[in-house]
Parts: C-alpha cells; structure tokens; sequence
C-alpha cells in the first residue's frame, strides 16, 4: 500500500513537472477562488474592491515604476540589477567549475523530498489564504487583509510563471544533467521566492525571512540534484522577488493614492443665523 502511495505520487509529480499543464491548471483553480471566495465570505465584505486582472499587466511596469504615485520602485530596480549582474558573473565564473557534489543516498532522497515540495508549495500557500478568508469574521479588516494578500500572491505567481516558461523556450538552456534544454531560470526557486517575497512584505519580518529560508533551501535542492547551474537559481530567484515587489508596489501605491483622495475631503456642521447644515469641501 505505501508503496504504491510512492509510486502514484512521483507519476503525478513527474507529469505536472514535465507538462507544464499542471502548473496552469493550480493557477486557474486559484483564479476561480478569487471570484467564488466573496461569495463564500459575504458580498457586503466587497472583497474583489481592489482586484482586477488589469493588474497583471501594469504589475511588470511597477516592478521598476509605480504608475499611481508617479515614482521609481527603487527596491524592484536594485533586485533586477543586482539580479542580471549576479547572474551573468556567476555563468561565466561559477558555473563552469563548481564541483558536483558527492551525496549520499540519505541526501540526495532529502534534496528530493525538498524539490517535490517545492513544486506544490506555493500554490498551496496562495490557496490556504482564500480558503482561508471565509473562515474569519465577515467584513472585518483581518478578512480583507488576509484576502488580499492572496490576490496579491496569485497575480505574483501568475506573473512569475509565465515570465518564466518564456525565459525556458527562450534561452533553451541545457541542464547539468543533460536532461533537457529548460535550465534557465530555475522555476522552482522562481515560484518559491515570489511567495516568500510576499510574505516578506505582507507579514512580519520573521514570517518573511522563514519564506526566504525556504525558498533558499528549494534553489539549493534544485543544484543539489544537478538540475540547474548555480546562475539558473540566482535568476530564479530575482525574478520571483522582482514580481513580488512589483505586485506589492502596486497595490500599495493605488492605496495611497485612495487615502490621498480621501484625506482632502471634509464634512463639517455649520450653525449660521437660525440656519444649520453640513458643508461639504474637497481640493483637487
């Protein structure tokens, strides 16, 4: 029984890996939690208020200009640069000589183990936030932030994702163990980043660097098990951190802007020759 448990598992993980069509298939499943989950938690909530697939498109701009507030996302900037230079210097000097490690076979079965839970864990971790939100108090701040941070968590993946099997048919990379030509960038780490590096930004520090820790510990599986070169995880790994911040700086700064809006309208009473009323004023 257990071994048919272990065998059944490593074909399922073996064609979503290889087909790619696992990995769409999870994303449209979270897709729909995002337009079922208001109705599930309460349409009063108005939870969808600040969803729109727009987002997925002006993400990628505000990974390097926030687009509400008008400024540069100086912390997107500096993970593309440092990101592309890391990536470049380690392929030419790194990669060609790193040694392939000697495991043991108790090692290898843990890098194993690590890799096959990175490949599920951050759509399980986009997915316990929506399924998450009908379980809290309707309409309170904690429901909608912890929706919100999984709408920010799917438009992150969906972005990293995509980016992603662009780079692989693009570059056609060979991997390290000859296997194919998907070697750049590392998915796996890309995807692992993009949601620690959301959590990094949604939750306290030690939530985020847990998230990071994680994700580190993914990219290293994923050379451990001579799958990738050192500069495919490094790449990986900035892009994901780079839609994350995009994503974040989206939100935040369309955020701003409403409590902007909304700082510079004033209600007040008035109380003038036998008269009363509320005057009402705002700038533009």
């Amino acid at each position: 029984m257990v071994f048919s448990l272990i065998s059944a598992k490593m074909r399922f993980v073996n064609l979503v890996s290889k087909s790619r069509i696992g990995f769409f298939s999870l994303l449209v499943l979270s897709h729909l939690l995002v337009l079922t989950t208001p109705r599930l938690a309460g349409a009063e909530t108005s939870l969808l208020e600040n969803y729109s697939l727009r987002d997925l498109y002006m993400a990628p701009i505000a990974t390097v200009y926030e687009p509400n507030q008008k400024v540069w996302n100086v912390p997107g900037l500096s993970i593309l640069g440092v990101g592309t230079i890391g990536s470049v210097v380690v392929q030419q000097t790194i990669d060609p000589h790193f040694p392939k490690p000697t495991r043991t076979p108790e090692y290898r079965q843990f890098s194993s183990t690590v890799s096959d839970i990175g490949l599920f864990l951050p759509y399980i971790t986009t997915g316990a936030f929506f399924l998450g939100t009908p379980l809290l108090k309707k309409g309170t701040q904690e429901q909608r932030y912890t929706f919100q941070t999984a709408v920010e968590l799917c438009e992150s993946q969906v972005l990293t994702l995509v980016s992603s099997l662009v780079l692989k048919y693009a570059v056609t990379k060979k991997r390290p163990d000859g296997s194919n030509f998907f070697s750049f960038p590392s998915l796996h780490t890309s995807m692992a980043f993009s949601t620690a590096g959301m959590l990094l930004y949604r939750y306290p520090w030690y939530v985020g660097l847990s998230g990071l820790g994680v994700a580190t510990l993914i990219g290293f599986s994923r050379i451990d098990l001579n799958k990738h070169y050192t500069s495919d995880v490094i790449a990986g790994a900035a892009l994901g951190l780079l839609f994350s911040t995009g994503v974040h700086y989206l939100h935040r700064g369309r955020e701003q802007m409403k409590a902007g809006a909304l700082s510079q309208i004033s209600l007040s009473p008035f109380v003038e020759h036998g008269h009363y009323g509320l005057t009402f004023s705002t700038q533009f």
